[in-house]
């Protein structure tokens, strides 16, 4: 990366702070989804209790398996993924090649590695954003799968009622 200006340095950090504030957000509401969904439909489906049990059992089942395929997606959401950066960085670095990194502002070949500071806050809102989309993506999924389930178990208590 190009020596970067005092307000491109203020932007990028601003950046970055604005998607780790968006993956902690991401992070509270999938932890409430996963608890809602799953005390919820525990109630839902003790009431499918009566009505033609072919019926019942299939819509239960349909709406159990969406369900499930919902929280597996949630839990794969919440599970951390470990790459090369942020905090993974720092932890594959010694303390003298950190030390040498930010007094000479670069690692060379002879470290291993070749990195230099300003490469750092680019890559982080990189790794950072892609990270976000693809929980936004499978969180958007969840909450539809959720949706159909909810509909199908629904259906099976109002089956269960009429009869």
């Amino acid at each position: 990366m190009a020596e970067a200006t005092e307000a491109t340095r203020s932007v990028l950090a601003d950046e970055l702070g604005a998607v780790r504030q968006e993956m902690t957000r991401l992070d509270g509401k999938v932890s409430t989804l996963v608890a809602i969904s799953g005390a919820g439909l525990a109630v839902l489906t003790s009431q499918i209790s009566r009505g033609p049990a072919p019926v019942r059992v299939m819509l239960a089942a349909a709406g159990l398996a969406l369900a499930a395929a919902a929280v597996v997606l949630l839990a794969g959401i919440l599970r951390p993924r470990l790459g090369r950066g942020g905090f993974n960085l720092w932890a594959g670095l010694s303390v003298e090649q950190i030390e040498r990194l930010f007094t000479v502002g670069h690692l060379g070949p002879e470290d291993g590695r070749s990195l230099a500071v300003g490469w750092l806050a680019p890559a982080d809102l990189h790794v950072l954003s892609v990270l976000v989309q693809r929980k936004q993506r499978l969180l958007r999924i969840a909450v539809d799968l959720l949706a159909v389930a909810v509909a199908l178990i629904a259906v099976a208590l109002i089956v269960g009622a009429v009869a």
